[in-house]
């Protein structure tokens, strides 16, 4: 009878490793996309501040957008050159820096095509 006892402990502790070590395997996974996700960010970010720098260059009104892009990141938004707009900052940063805050915008509102389907959610942002 003991032995039957012990081998199901024994199966079980198996069992509970397995689970603890699978757990850490996807932990670690998780942590090594979303470190991937963060050096995809920041070479995305580097990319549109380069194409900023090269528009300053070119255009004498280009600064203030410099300016609104470099102060949307340093907040910890997401600064969308093509539509002058910052995802993720607050109403009140937002006016400091003289945009207009969109509490409930949709996610799909520069998606072309009229017939996508589109999630239900309000995204705020600013607008320039």
């Amino acid at each position: 009878m003991n032995e039957i006892r012990l081998k199901k402990w024994l199966v079980s502790i198996l069992i509970l490793s397995l689970i603890v070590l699978l757990t850490f395997a996807w932990l670690n996974r998780k942590n090594k996309i979303n470190e991937d996700d963060f050096e995809n960010n920041n070479e995305r970010e580097n990319i549109n501040l380069n194409e900023a720098e090269k528009q300053l260059e070119q255009n004498s009104e280009i600064p203030i957008v410099v300016d609104e892009a470099n102060e949307c990141s340093r907040l910890g938004g997401e600064y969308l050159f093509e539509y002058k707009e910052c995802e993720g900052i607050s109403e009140l940063d937002c006016q400091n820096l003289g945009g207009g805050y969109v509490e409930c915008g949709s996610a799909c509102r520069h998606n072309p095509d009229p017939n996508a389907i589109c999630i239900m959610m309000c995204v705020a942002y600013c607008k320039w």
